[in-house]
C-alpha cells in the first residue's frame, strides 16, 4: 500500500493481513481526493477509525493543514508516521487513542472540514452512533463534507428514519408553515341590517355588534347564519370610532395533523433532527462510499 500523491507520494505504508484488518483501498483513496480536489489544501481533516492511517497520511501529504487520527488500536499509524520522510511536523497531525463515538462526544462545533469515517463494516450500531454524535455536537463545518465507507448491502441512510412525505429521500423533512388559527371577532353587518336598526333608532348601529345585539334584532337570522345574503354589505363606516361591544368567539380546537414515522431499530436518527444529506453513493464492487453534506 503506498501514498498516491504529494510530498510522500509513492511512499509505502505497513499493513497486517486482510483478515485482521481492512484497510481502505487506493481507487477509493483516489476517489475521495480526486471529490475534494483543491479543498484539502489547509483543510482540517480527521480520520475516523483510521487502521493504518492511509487517508489521514495521504491527506497530509497533499497539503492538509491538520489531521486527527483516531482509533483504539493505533500500534500500525505510529509505525507509519515514523517511516515517513521527510517527518510530518507534528503541529500538523495529533493521534487519539479512544473510541470514536467517545471522540466525538468531546468536539466543538466547526471542528473539522473533512470527515472520513470507516469503521468495521460489521459493527453496524457504530455507524447510527457516530452519526448521533456529528449531529448534535455539529463538528463538521458548515461547509464540510462527511464521507462513509461501508459495505454496500449496509448504507448508513439505513439509520435515518424516512418519512411518509419523503420516503424514499435521504432530504431533510420541513416542518410545515404555521397557519394562524386566529379568526377575527368582527361582524359584517348588511344594508338591510343597517336600514332596520336605523328605523328602531337602535344605539351604536353602525358600531360593530355583538352576537347577542345581533341575535336580539334579528332572531331569524340564527338559521342562516348571519351575514348569509350579504352581497351588499359593508363594514361599518364608524366602527373605529364607536366603543368596541362585540364578544370574543371562542376559538375551535383543532388537532394538528402529525408527521407519521416508520418504525426503525437501534433508536435511529430521525431526518428531521439530522442535518446533512447524501450528495453521492459511489460504488466500488462490494465498497461503497457515501458522500453527506449540508444542504446548500
Amino acid at each position: 500500500m503506498r501514498i498516491l500523491s504529494g510530498t510522500y507520494r509513492n511512499q509505502r505504508l505497513d499493513f497486517p493481513d486482510k483478515d485482521v484488518l481492512r484497510p481502505t483501498q487506493e481507487k477509493v483513496r483516489a476517489a475521495v481526493f480526486n471529490i475534494l480536489q483543491q479543498d484539502i489544501q489547509n483543510c482540517r481533516f480527521l480520520d475516523l477509525c483510521c487502521g493504518t492511517g492511509s487517508m489521514g497520511i495521504e491527506a497530509l501529504s497533499r497539503g492538509a493543514k491538520f489531521v486527527h487520527f483516531v482509533d483504539l488500536q493505533t500500534t500500525l499509524l505510529t509505525e507509519n508516521l515514523k517511516n515517513l520522510k521527510p517527518a510530518p511536523d507534528t503541529s500538523q497531525w495529533k493521534m487519539s487513542t479512544t473510541s470514536s463515538t467517545h471522540f466525538l462526544s468531546t468536539l466543538p462545533p466547526d471542528s473539522f472540514d473533512v470527515i472520513f469515517f470507516d469503521p468495521p463494516w460489521l459493527e453496524r450500531a457504530l455507524y447510527a452512533e457516530a452519526l448521533e454524535m456529528i449531529a448534535q455536537t455539529q463538528c463538521l463545518s458548515p461547509t464540510g463534507t462527511l464521507f462513509i465507507e461501508h459495505h454496500r448491502d449496509h448504507p448508513p441512510t439505513e439509520h435515518l428514519i424516512a418519512t411518509e412525505e419523503s420516503e424514499t429521500s435521504p432530504q431533510i423533512a420541513e416542518s410545515p408553515a404555521r397557519r394562524s388559527s386566529r379568526k377575527s371577532t368582527k361582524y359584517r353587518l348588511t344594508r338591510r341590517e343597517i336600514d332596520a336598526a336605523q328605523a328602531q333608532e337602535i344605539p351604536g348601529t353602525y358600531a360593530i355588534m355583538s352576537k347577542k345585539e345581533r341575535h336580539d334584532l334579528f332572531p331569524d337570522d340564527d338559521k342562516e347564519g348571519f351575514g348569509s345574503s350579504d352581497e351588499e354589505g359593508q363594514w361599518s363606516p364608524s366602527a373605529k370610532q364607536a366603543p368596541r361591544q362585540s364578544e370574543r368567539v371562542p376559538k375551535k380546537k383543532t388537532k394538528r395533523k402529525k408527521n407519521t414515522t416508520l418504525s426503525s431499530t437501534n433508536n435511529a436518527l430521525s431526518e428531521r433532527s439530522f442535518p446533512l444529506v447524501v450528495s453521492h453513493v459511489y460504488e466500488y464492487s462490494d465498497t461503497h462510499l457515501t458522500r453527506m453534506d449540508y444542504p446548500r
